[in-house]
């Protein structure tokens, strides 16, 4: 069972990473009317950009890990993830009439990357590397 899921997971790790990618285009760029939470927590907005990015970030550096394992490679996926956020943001004040550019969006966005980030490291990439090899 264990087998399949690592093969699972090793074939459609670009998929997972697409499929994120353009749900995080798609959320940013329409009106998202109607819904409203059902907790109030103050900025929630933020706390959902961070863990979108997180999620970004993560998905990202699954998909690259299997091509380089160098180090500078993962800091520029998260320089390619930062930039996206900024595009996303720069795209939101430039092509929508209900949503703006927000500076906090940018911090949430850059917080969630570099959680991702250092739990990818210290978490995530050592035991990665063995449940690579094992296959």
């Amino acid at each position: 069972m264990l087998a399949r899921i690592k093969h699972l997971y090793k074939d459609n790790t670009i998929a997972v990473a697409i499929v994120i990618t353009i749900s995080i285009v798609y959320l940013s760029l329409v009106k998202v009317s109607g819904l409203k939470p059902i907790v109030s927590i103050k900025h929630l907005d933020k706390y959902e950009h961070a863990l979108a990015y997180f999620g970004l970030m993560l998905s990202w550096l699954f998909v690259f890990e299997k091509f380089n394992k160098k180090r500078i490679f993962r800091f520029l996926i998260v320089l390619a993830v930062f930039l996206f956020g900024m595009l996303m943001e720069l795209l939101q004040q430039m092509l929508t009439t209900s949503r703006q550019a927000d500076v906090y969006d940018v911090f949430a966005n850059t917080s969630g990357i570099i959680i991702a980030y250092l739990v990818y490291e210290k978490l995530v990439f050592k035991k990665f590397k063995v449940f690579l090899s094992q296959s």
